[in-house]
């Protein structure tokens, strides 16, 4: 069973250096990586010199334009193998990794998964903070399930999980770690009018689960350092979440009543972010619940936007 193993990088060569180390200790070799760096072609030469220094990985390396949804369909279009696995450039794994996944896909009980995420043993389970349980009384999630999401975009952390043995159903993945069977994803593609923080791997994994099941295995493990460099600021960050929520809803948006869970969200975000802001002021957090606000308004419009053009596009 061969594997793609792609992985979008941004001027981060220390992450990618750790990547490639991981990669070259696999058991398993039935594998390719697809490097897709969406620097300069200067900065590629960058990580094509670092590639250059495993010759015995079968390694490509792509440059492409900047942005994670682009960054990976990029990935994507090149991928020949029939698992493919997206990870974060900053995430770890075991040297039996590919070789516990091919494993996984193999198996008569999984022949119907479309994907797989792994257990990130730095960062679970993530404490259910008040924020969260804000969110549940003010009925803007659909319950406080890991993994859970409504058909509005509006998700629950599979970060909730508790370790656990074997495979667990959820509705979507977070991007760091997404493993597909490659038939499962004929002909799909990232949204690429989404930023890189706009939840472009939810929208994804979830279309993914209409069709497929979505399995959180507890026995794989990886470890997402969740490194800095490179990142937007947290207010740019706020913003593309707000974007990435606002669009994923508009996409799923079908009568106008539905205007109201939007509004209520609205409201609801809104009020948590001053709230935050109330227990410990500063001029970020302040300015927080604006960009948010922002985002979610700017994230409708652009999905109307661009089914206006494209019925515009399509008319004789």
């Amino acid at each position: 069973m061969s594997i793609s193993v792609i992985i979008c990088t941004y001027q981060r060569p220390d992450q990618v250096r750790t990547a490639l180390e991981c990669f070259a200790a696999q058991t398993y070799r039935d594998f390719e990586l697809l490097l897709v760096d969406g620097g300069c072609e200067r900065e590629c030469e960058a990580s094509r010199r670092l590639a250059a220094g495993y010759g015995g990985l079968n390694i490509r390396v792509i440059p492409s334009a900047k942005g994670l949804p682009r960054q990976r369909n990029v990935g994507l279009r090149a991928a020949a193998g029939e698992i493919i696995c997206f990870l974060d450039d900053d995430v770890a794994v075991e040297s039996d990794f590919l070789e516990n996944v091919a494993a996984l896909f193999d198996r008569p009980d999984m022949q119907d998964a479309g994907g797989v995420s792994a257990y990130d043993t730095l960062h679970y389970p993530q404490r259910i903070n008040l924020r969260w349980r804000l969110r549940r009384l003010l009925g803007t999630v659909p319950s406080l399930e890991p993994g859970d999401i409504d058909r509005f975009g509006h998700s629950v952390p599979v970060s909730f999980s508790r370790p656990f043995t074997g495979c667990r159903p959820v509705s979507f993945f977070y991007g760091f770690c997404m493993i597909y069977r490659a038939s499962a994803i004929v002909g799909m593609s990232f949204d690429e009018d989404l930023p890189t923080y706009g939840g472009e791997d939810r929208d994804f994994s979830f279309r993914v689960s209409r069709h497929a099941r979505l399995l959180l295995c507890g026995d794989l493990h990886v470890r997402h350092f969740q490194a800095v460099p490179g990142r937007d600021s947290v207010l740019q960050r706020t913003f593309q979440t707000g974007f990435g929520a606002g669009r994923l809803f508009a996409k799923q948006q079908t009568r106008l009543l539905d205007y109201t869970v939007f509004l209520r969200s609205f409201l609801c975000e809104f009020l948590i972010d001053l709230l935050a802001f109330a227990g410990h002021p500063s001029w970020q957090r302040f300015q927080q619940p604006f960009a948010r606000a922002a985002g979610m308004i700017t994230g409708v419009r652009s999905y109307r936007l661009s089914v206006g053009t494209a019925e515009f596009d399509a008319a004789p």
